[in-house]
């Protein structure tokens, strides 16, 4: 999950338009590559406390996508 998701944000394209919007320092210091795609403890403990997400990136073109993830109980 994390890598696919960095893998997305490295792209040489998404770093260029980050630069150009001056966030070109945002990430910098993560790491390329992960040993393991696995949440960490934390990001565990974080999502077994909630019963919603929101997940929001932007395409390549520019394009904005803002998910809401819900658990539903009747």
């Amino acid at each position: 999950m994390v890598r696919g998701f960095l893998n997305v944000v490295s792209r040489q394209s998404v770093r260029r338009k980050r630069t150009q919007n001056g966030f070109g320092d945002f990430w910098k210091e993560f790491p390329e590559r992960r040993e393991s795609d696995a949440l960490t403890p934390t990001e565990r403990q974080l999502a077994e406390t909630r019963d919603h997400a929101f997940i929001d990136s932007v395409a390549e073109n520019s394009w904005p996508c803002v998910q809401h993830r819900c658990e539903y109980s009747d």
